[in-house]
């Protein structure tokens, strides 16, 4: 996603059973529901911020892929 994003719309990604990978291009400050559901390839997700930014993200309802997949930070 481009640096110019700062949160990720509700079902942006939604359905897309063959994501894999996601990378952040600045950080977010939300991703709003179901815009990660149903993606259960999800498996990393490249953030350019550190933990403590990725943790401040609110993360909106049914978007369990992202917790399920590895976070890289700083990148």
């Amino acid at each position: 996603l481009g640096s110019g994003i700062t949160s990720v719309p509700s079902y942006l990604f939604s359905c897309c059973y063959s994501l894999e990978r996601v990378s952040f291009g600045a950080p977010i400050t939300a991703v709003d529901e179901f815009a990660f559901s149903e993606c259960p390839m999800l498996e990393k997700i490249y953030y350019p911020g550190v933990e403590a930014d990725w943790k401040a993200v609110v993360i909106g309802e049914e978007n369990e892929a992202l917790n399920d997949a590895e976070v890289v930070f700083g990148k």
